[in-house]
């Protein structure tokens, strides 16, 4: 284990000897658990962090979904498809006036 020498206040270090005979260890006993703690909280709120994004950007577009040309021609196929309505429409209004007169 290596050795570390740590310069703290007299306030701190009053708090650190009775935090360490409340719990029953040794003052380096006590500053090892307490960095294990902090080092466990920053994991924890870092993998919070994490955008459901980065959990699925190896799988995002690895799917087969259909048809590879599907938005190509939207445009095209809308305008086609409101002018098929328009048609029927215009079908049912010129039945309609034939019937009535």
């Amino acid at each position: 284990m290596a050795i570390m020498t740590l310069r703290i206040d007299s306030q701190l270090a009053a708090t650190i000897e009775r935090l360490a005979r409340e719990e029953g260890t040794t003052k380096s006993g006590l500053l090892r658990e307490a960095v294990a703690v902090l080092e466990h909280r920053r994991r924890r709120r870092k993998r919070a962090e994490v955008r459901p994004y980065d959990l699925m950007k190896k799988g995002i577009g690895c799917w087969i979904s259909g048809p590879s040309n599907l938005s190509v021609d939207t445009s095209r196929k809308v305008g086609e498809m409101l002018q098929a309505r328009k048609r029927a429409r215009d079908l049912d209004r010129c039945r309609s006036f034939s019937r009535s007169v």
